[in-house]
């Protein structure tokens, strides 16, 4: 089965009626009984091969986002404002939102400090209702890589983990921050064959819908580990409705196995050897020499 612009007009078609007519809303609105994330169209991705890696999570653009910058609850986790001790973050916190508004950003809601995030949401209970209070979570690239152990377990369960933003930048700063908030993410956990991707919601106008389906595939046969041709089956689902738009029926073997590439880690750049002329080495950050 081949997926074309026919078949997903078939498809997010079939599901809006399958929709109306599974809730009884002669108006062809959302059900309101379901949970936010039944509410919108999501492509799923069931994979031949699924790459080893625990966690990766791929941005997609889309021509009409379903989420705009002010209509979400935002929440941005920045690096610490001073090294100071007795820092009062409030105060910091304060001016640096000033500093957002003087930057022309727009969108976020709530912004915490590392310090902050650690300090306030140590218990489980208080990690929940933070994860249930923001539609999105934005970092700091800088404290980026020290947020897992911080925020849990739930944050990539729900696929809510922050999505990282140069906050350093300050001239790109706001585009940025529209782009992270208006995009849909593929979260690959790799623990399972199947992934998905959040679409648009069905009471945008079906041009959207299928604009939105039609990005959201031309960007998996770009970035999809593995290729296009690793996907088995592809489905636009809609509440408990789902349909396919695309079927491979060859054998995974084709596909190459996906490893993550081996990173050395190297921490600084190569130095003289007092000993050997001629010779410089690079060290590792797991304490390692090469030449």
């Amino acid at each position: 089965m081949e997926c074309d612009k026919e078949r997903i007009v078939e498809a997010v078609v079939a599901l809006l009626a399958g929709q109306k007519k599974s809730t009884g809303n002669p108006q062809g609105g959302a059900n309101k009984q379901l949970m936010p994330e039944e509410q919108r169209i999501t492509l799923t991705i069931v994979q031949k091969r699924f790459p080893r890696i625990r966690y990766q999570k791929l941005q997609c653009e889309l021509p009409h986002p379903y989420r705009k910058c002010g209509s979400a609850e935002v929440c941005l986790i920045i690096k610490d404002l001073s090294k100071v001790k007795n820092f009062d973050q409030d105060i910091g916190v304060a001016r640096f939102k000033e500093g957002l508004q003087s930057a022309g950003v727009t969108g976020v809601t709530e912004v915490f400090t590392f310090t902050q995030l650690r300090g306030e949401y140590k218990a489980f209970e208080a990690k929940r209702k933070l994860l249930s209070r923001y539609d999105v979570f934005l970092a700091d690239d800088r404290i980026y890589g020290r947020l897992a152990t911080v925020l849990g377990n739930k944050f990539f369960t729900k696929n809510k983990f922050p999505v990282s933003v140069k906050v350093s930048e300050s001239t790109t700063l706001a585009a940025e921050i529209q782009s992270a908030i208006e995009s849909t993410y593929l979260t690959i956990q790799g623990n399972g064959p199947q992934c998905s991707m959040h679409l648009a919601s069905p009471d945008q106008p079906v041009e959207e819908l299928v604009a939105n389906a039609v990005e959201a595939v031309a960007f998996l046969k770009k970035n999809f580990p593995g290729g296009f041709e690793n996907i088995r089956t592809l489905y636009l689902k809609l509440g408990s409705l789902s349909l396919p738009i695309y079927v491979d029926t060859e054998s995974p073997n084709a596909v190459p196995a996906q490893n993550p590439p081996k990173s050395e880690g190297f921490a600084a750049p190569p130095q003289d050897v007092t000993t050997v002329e001629g010779v410089a080495l690079k060290c590792a950050v797991t304490g390692r020499f090469m030449c």
